[in-house]
């Protein structure tokens, strides 16, 4: 299975458990209206190929925030998406701001 198809069943998943969590969706509601503002500026991207590249043979998980992170086991890359919005990002955890 590609990396867009675990992507859009995982998207499924968040969603339903989100419409069960009144908190966490007031809480990705308003991430996602921060992350809206910038959208202008995202580039499309094909996921499959992202995860390819980044992330080779990971299998996805959500985390408590309700991002699907793929991450090739023993590596410092990550690519997280947002489910909720359509967007991603790609991770480097050596990196600490």
């Amino acid at each position: 299975m590609d990396a867009k198809t675990r992507y859009t069943k995982l998207v499924e998943d968040v969603k339903n458990e989100i419409a069960k969590d009144r908190a966490k969706f007031d809480r990705i509601k308003e991430r996602n209206q921060h992350q809206e503002k910038y959208k202008e500026l995202w580039e499309k991207v094909n996921i499959d190929e992202v995860v390819e590249k980044f992330a080779p043979n990971s299998e996805p998980v959500i985390n408590d925030n309700g991002k699907i992170i793929f991450r090739t086991p023993g590596s410092n890359i990550q690519v997280v998406c947002e489910a909720t919005i359509g967007s991603l990002r790609i991770q480097d955890l050596d990196i600490t701001l």
